[in-house]
């Protein structure tokens, strides 16, 4: 089950460095830990994760929460692994892809989740 979701994360990881856009738009972590993991449909709806230390983003919600995005079968992929991140306490990179609402307004959304 672990070399599948961490054979499933570089895939996804090389899906977005190939397909994603540029560098400038988006970038990977360091290794961080997930403290949170909220599913809502409900105002904001969508799977959205904090992390114990602040990660760098320019988008105007400062709260420390990050969006799953990328597409269904994406947001169920990386919500399996930071599930498994979280309960195991183990540290993950993750690639941030830009602002929810374009520019820099709204949320950061993440569109790739590494278990390391």
């Amino acid at each position: 089950m672990r070399k599948s979701l961490i054979l499933t994360s570089v895939l996804i990881g090389v899906f977005v460095l190939h397909f994603g856009g540029t560098a400038e738009a988006a970038s990977w972590s360091g290794n961080v830990r997930i403290t949170s993991l909220e599913v809502s449909n409900v105002n904001a709806a969508g799977v959205w994760l904090t992390f114990s230390s602040a990660l760098s983003h320019n988008c105007s919600a400062k709260n420390g929460q990050f969006r799953l995005g990328g597409g269904e079968a994406n947001i169920n992929q990386m919500t399996s692994i930071a599930t498994a991140a979280l309960i195991n306490s183990r540290n993950v990179t993750v690639f941030w892809s830009g602002c929810d609402q374009g520019g820099t307004n709204g949320y950061p959304v993440l569109i790739g989740v590494t278990l390391k």
